[in-house]
């Protein structure tokens, strides 16, 4: 496999396992307190856990070059994105 391939496949699973740990969370919110953890903590312990090597291994094989270099767009989009969740919280 090649550092390219390593790079893509490790900068999707840090997405996919940051998005699940978000949902994880959010989903906390729309449940009745309990006297126990839910699965939902399980899921999101498990996501953070998972997330580290690949946070490790996505800089080592030149995705934070590649990421800062669309460091514009992102900060557009994340901007943007926040601008929007925080229309939906304060209305």
């Amino acid at each position: 496999m090649s550092g390219q391939q390593i790079n893509r496949v490790s900068g999707r699973v840090v997405i996919v396992l940051s998005f699940t740990a978000l949902v994880a969370v959010l989903s906390g919110y729309t449940q009745p307190p309990q006297a126990d953890e839910g699965a939902a903590a399980h899921i999101f312990q498990l996501s953070i856990v998972a997330l580290v090597p690949m946070v490790l291994l996505f800089p080592g094989n030149g995705g934070l070059e590649a990421a800062l270099a669309k460091r514009a767009t992102i900060g557009i989009f994340s901007r943007r994105l926040s601008s929007r969740l925080w229309s939906v919280v304060l209305p």
